[in-house]
C-alpha cells in the first residue's frame, strides 16, 4: 500500500469537489426543465415510500415538484441516516417533443455520476488502498453527501410502451466470490473465538469440514455467492409496444418518452405471484454457516443447503 501525502490527499478531495459541483450544476438544469414542461405534456405518478417498507402512498399532484426534488436531493438532512436511501419510486411519462433536450441533459448527469465512480475507483487502484480509506477521504471531502445517491444513475425509456408498473420487494444483497477468496474468509475463522455449542477440538472440525466443501467444489459446474438480507427495492416493470421488456430500478422516477399515457399498475397489497423454488435465496440455510456462503449450481439458480451438498 503506497503512503500517501498530504498533497495527493487534497488533490483528491478538489477533484471529489469539482465533480459533485458538476453533478449538482447538471441536477440542476434537469430539473429546471422539467418544472418549465407544460401540465398537458407528462403524467407523474409517485410513491411516497418510508426507508426499508413496503406500504405506500400516491403523492398528491399539488406535491409533485416537491418530491421531484429526489433527483437533486444529495445532502443528508438532519434527520436522515447515512445508511437510508432517499427514495420516491415512480413514472413520469413526457411527451416525445420533450426527449432530445432531457436525454441530452440525463446522458450528461449519468456521464458525470460515472465519472464519480472512476474517479474513486482509480485513486483507490493508483494508491494500493482498501476500500474503507477511500471512502474515509471521501466522507472528510464530501461532508454530509448521500453517496449513494450522488452516483444513483437516471433511468429514461423511448416508448411507446403498452405496460407500465410499480413493484416494490425485498431481494438479498448478493455478489460471488471466487474458490480463492472463499477459502481465505474460512481460514479466518480459525482465528476467531469458537461460538456458543462449540469447543476447541468442535470448532477446529467445523472449519475443516467447510475447506473440504469449497476445495472439492468443481467451479465449472458450481458458483460461491455471499447473500446478506437486503432492504426493499422498488422496480419498474415496462413493456414495450413490441413486447421487448425491460426493469429498470425505479427508486428515483423512471422517465418515459411517449405521447399516448399509459394507466401505470401499482404494488399490490399481498404479492400473490408463484416464485420458482429454484431461484428463491434462503437466507437462512447457508451453505457455510457463519459466512452467510451459498453455494449455487450455474445451470440453476438452485440453492444447495447443508443436506444437498454436492458429492
Amino acid at each position: 500500500m503506497d503512503k500517501l501525502t498530504d498533497t495527493q490527499q487534497t488533490a483528491f478531495q478538489i477533484d471529489l469537489q469539482r465533480s459533485y459541483e458538476a453533478i449538482k450544476s447538471a441536477t440542476r438544469e434537469f430539473i429546471e426543465y422539467l418544472q418549465a414542461v407544460p401540465t398537458t405534456d407528462y403524467r407523474c405518478t409517485l410513491m411516497a415510500i418510508k426507508p426499508n417498507q413496503k406500504e405506500f402512498s400516491l403523492v398528491e399532484a399539488d406535491d409533485v415538484w416537491q418530491h421531484l426534488k429526489i433527483y437533486s436531493q444529495f445532502e443528508l438532512t438532519a434527520e436522515q441516516h447515512p445508511t437510508n436511501a432517499v427514495r420516491v419510486p415512480g413514472v413520469i411519462q413526457i411527451r416525445t417533443k420533450h426527449m432530445p433536450p432531457l436525454l441530452a441533459l440525463i446522458a450528461r448527469i449519468n456521464e458525470l455520476k460515472q465519472g464519480m465512480i472512476d474517479l474513486k475507483a482509480d485513486y483507490k487502484c493508483r494508491h494500493r488502498l482498501p476500500e474503507h480509506t477511500v471512502r474515509r477521504h471521501v466522507m472528510k471531502a464530501l461532508k454530509s453527501v448521500h453517496q449513494l445517491q450522488l452516483t444513483r444513475f437516471i433511468s429514461a425509456i423511448e416508448g411507446p410502451v403498452r405496460y407500465v408498473g410499480l413493484t416494490v420487494h425485498k431481494k438479498p444483497n448478493s455478489k460471488n466470490v471466487s474458490k480463492e477468496q472463499a477459502l481465505n474468509m474460512v481460514s479466518e475463522l480459525y482465528d476467531k473465538a469458537y461460538p456458543s455449542g462449540f469447543n476447541t477440538d468442535s470448532w477446529q472440525s467445523f472449519i475443516d469440514q467447510q475447506r473440504v466443501k469449497i476445495e472439492t467444489l468443481d467451479e465449472e459446474k458450481y458458483k460461491i455467492t455471499i447473500a446478506r438480507a437486503g432492504a426493499y427495492r422498488a422496480m419498474c416493470n415496462i413493456e414495450h409496444a413490441g413486447g421487448r421488456v425491460e426493469q429498470p430500478t425505479a427508486s428515483m422516477p423512471v422517465l418515459i418518452f411517449q405521447d399516448e399515457f399509459t394507466d401505470v399498475g401499482l404494488p399490490r397489497e399481498h404479492d400473490n405471484k408463484q416464485h420458482r423454488s429454484d431461484r428463491k435465496l434462503d437466507l437462512s440455510k447457508p451453505t457455510i454457516p457463519l459466512l452467510q456462503l451459498y453455494i449455487l449450481p450455474i445451470a440453476r439458480e438452485q440453492l444447495l443447503g447443508d443436506n444437498a451438498f454436492p458429492t
